[in-house]
């Protein structure tokens, strides 16, 4: 019972600075997709409808389970951060434009 309260405590401790990530990390992605080129789309665009489902997720059960809550956030966080490197691996971009001609 002590452990469970510990992880409780713990997550209620750092579930906001997750779900700020998720949510930061889904944006930049985002944008990142609305700058690619249209071939890159479906899979990037899963990843992030999927990533929004989990942030979702997260802040429906964030009073009820914060642990369950950073796990979504987590989540989240994870499948931007993914469909981010996609993205980035069929432009050539890393940190900066590709013109295409």
């Amino acid at each position: 019972m002590a452990r469970r309260a510990s992880r409780v405590r713990r997550a209620v401790l750092d579930l906001p600075q997750a779900l700020s990530d998720a949510r930061q990390r889904i944006d930049g992605t985002r944008a990142s997709l609305a700058d690619a080129c249209p071939q890159v789309g479906w899979w990037a665009h899963q990843r992030l409808d999927e990533a929004e489902r989990s942030l979702r997720s997260a802040f429906v059960v964030a009073t009820s389970d914060p642990v369950d809550a950073l796990a979504f956030a987590r989540m989240a966080r994870d499948l931007a951060v993914h469909a981010d490197r996609f993205v980035k691996s069929q432009t050539g971009r890393r940190g900066h434009r590709r013109t295409i001609r």
